[in-house]
């Protein structure tokens, strides 16, 4: 009779086991997606609002007269990328005319 109930006791805390198991799987990965999504999430506004910032910062470098006047001259257009560039912590930046031509300027990394 004892070794019967141990038996029983055994089997009740093997099934139990077994069931504890699967519920905590099952919470373990549904609480990892809802983590996955929520960061990707996240990522993906920061993406974006960075990108916002790059064209409003491009937007206002485009918006200056001396830039998008097509006599001045292009030295002095440069020298003006130039300091935007440096404001602005750019790698690279062009001027396109109205023909298609691009001039970059290109800042020396150190």
């Amino acid at each position: 009779m004892t070794i019967f109930n141990i038996f029983i006791i055994f089997l009740i805390s093997i099934i139990m086991a077994t069931l504890s198991y699967g519920f905590l799987k099952k919470s373990i990965y549904a609480s990892s997606d809802e983590l996955l999504l929520n960061k990707a999430t996240d990522a993906a506004n920061l993406v974006d609002e960075r990108i916002k910032r790059y064209i409003l910062n491009i937007e206002s470098v485009a918006k200056y007269q001396k830039i998008k006047d097509p006599d001045e001259n292009l030295d002095i257009k440069l020298r003006i990328l130039k300091e935007e560039m440096e404001r602005l912590d750019y790698i690279d930046m062009g001027i396109i005319d109205l023909d298609g031509n691009v001039v970059f300027f290109q800042m020396e990394r150190v």
